[in-house]
């Protein structure tokens, strides 16, 4: 949420968010350096961030030592997400986004007064976020009573997000709803899919009532929308959840039939582009039934892009294997082509690079620029960073590759002897999700030597050498674990790389 904070509040947030991401304390150069600011801002900025947590002082302190580090003490129980949210609220482009959703941003000229911000700061405040909202399909309209101009569906996608990401269920942020009365749908929700719903899941779904709530009070209901009916036409599960959904929206919502009817389809398409598949699922089957003869392009997309892995990889998925994957990509592809909008557009770069890739991230990363040959598919397949990420949980979670690139092999060295060695080899073995080959013979080609003693041999070694306690500690394995990862990261390039040239041989 960094893009709607100023840009002193964002400077707290990035000095915090650092010293949050690493247990240790922290020099000012150091935090100048990593950051890109000047040490005279470092130091400006840990003078005001001492004082300002000390309303949060029961869960987390700033520690400047008399060496001048600095470090952020934080309990169990502590989320640098509290400190943004207050953050946000003093942001000014943030109050400008919610007075809009609620309807209470008369104008620039009033907002501006009644905030003590110049009316061209602010204006140029909300051009900045356009970037944001063209991503949505949105515009800012700025004449009269300001507002957020496209169509309603997508100014719910967007709100939801808005408050998704910036309330984190810490509070309700939705003006004239209470939670409670929203209760009843959630018992309904769980009365449709026959089973509890996770707190997670809850919190969800509440934050979507808030705002379609929301909206409907504002006199915005939701327009009939041709492509509900490909999901709608013919499925006898939204049969069972109009007849349940119909009493709760006419006792609640003062709407005429006909707006009523398109609420509850857009309740149900909620569900539906939501809805995720573990293996064996009994559900998967009345899926599969219900997109049978299916002519539309979320269904050819999802055909298309089965062919083309199983083909890509050259392997043959089991009947419960596929139907996973496929009743899966047809909710994800549906969702994508139904809402227009990446909700990464929320986040600064930096926030986003710090996001770890592995294998089967760089893997269907490849594969995407595959499927992306076939231009028909494109208004499903343009979703690229919402895609990839979901194609990457997909395969992770059902199809299972033997790709012949070289595992990490590593040369242990124990003062204790080889039988220590080996005990170690097997407990990283265990704590680590990659492949490893192990050698305990100096003068071995490897890709990285782990020893709890120094040794002249070593300092020939072209492999990077890591000193570990002679009794490891779990913080000297995490630290061998995420090495070890971005050497596989490394190897898999290069192997992509080679690939490139042989028209993707994966798998031999």
């Amino acid at each position: 949420m960094n893009i709607f904070l100023e840009k002193i509040l964002l400077r707290k947030m990035n000095i915090l968010s650092l010293l949050y991401s690493e247990n240790r304390p922290f020099t000012v150069k150091e935090l100048a350096i990593r950051l890109g600011y000047t040490s005279k801002t470092i130091l400006k900025m840990i003078e005001v961030l001492e004082f300002e947590l000390q309303k949060w002082s029961n869960t987390v302190q700033l520690v400047v030592k008399e060496n001048k580090e600095i470090q952020l003490e934080t309990a169990e129980n502590f989320s640098l997400k509290v400190i943004e949210l207050s953050y946000l609220k003093e942001s000014h482009i943030f109050k400008a986004c919610e007075a809009i959703f609620n309807e209470d941003f008369v104008d620039i000229a009033t907002f501006s007064n009644e905030n003590y911000i110049s009316y061209s700061t602010l204006y140029g405040r909300l051009i900045a976020i356009r970037p944001v909202l063209k991503q949505y399909q949105l515009e800012f309209k700025p004449n009269n009573k300001a507002h957020f101009l496209g169509e309603e569906k997508q100014l719910r996608y967007f709100f939801f997000h808005f408050y998704w990401h910036s309330s984190w269920g810490m509070e309700w942020p939705f003006k004239g709803i209470e939670k409670k009365q929203l209760a009843p749908f959630i018992k309904a929700i769980e009365g449709f899919k026959n089973r509890s719903l996770m707190v997670s899941e809850q919190e969800f779904f509440f934050y979507w009532l808030g705002v379609i709530s929301v909206r409907i009070q504002h006199k915005h209901p939701i327009k009939e929308i041709p492509l509900m009916e490909v999901i709608i036409e013919g499925n006898p599960k939204f049969e069972v959840f109009s007849q349940q959904m119909y009493p709760l929206f006419k006792e609640h919502f003062l709407l005429e039939e006909s707006q009523l009817h398109n609420e509850i389809k857009f309740l149900f398409i909620i569900l539906f582009n939501y809805t995720q598949y573990e293996l064996e699922d009994p559900l998967i089957s009345e899926m599969l039934v219900f997109s049978q003869n299916k002519a539309h392009l979320v269904f050819e997309t999802t055909n298309y892009w089965l062919k083309r892995y199983m083909e890509f990889f050259d392997l043959t998925l089991s009947a419960a294997e596929y139907g996973a994957v496929y009743t899966n990509l047809i909710h994800l592809h549906f969702r994508v082509h139904f809402f227009e909008g990446d909700q990464s557009s929320f986040f600064s770069r930096a926030e986003e690079k710090d996001k770890k890739e592995d294998v089967y991230h760089l893997m269907m990363g490849c594969f995407y620029k595959e499927l992306f040959q076939e231009s028909k598919y494109y208004p499903i397949l343009k979703h690229k960073n919402e895609l990839v990420l979901n194609y990457t949980l997909i395969a992770r979670k059902f199809i299972k590759l033997e790709i012949e690139y070289q595992p990490v092999r590593i040369q242990l060295l124990s003062v204790y002897g080889k039988a220590e060695a080996l005990q170690l080899s097997k407990k990283l073995q265990q704590m680590c999700e990659v492949k490893i080959e192990f050698s305990y013979t100096l003068g071995e080609k490897v890709d990285l030597i782990i020893s709890d003693r120094h040794y002249e041999e070593l300092e020939y070694s072209i492999a990077p050498l890591i000193i570990w306690n002679e009794e490891p500690k779990v913080t000297d394995f995490m630290r061998i674990i995420n090495l070890i990862e971005e050497l596989t990261i490394q190897k898999f390039k290069h192997y992509l790389l080679k690939s490139e040239t042989s028209q993707f041989p994966f798998l031999e």
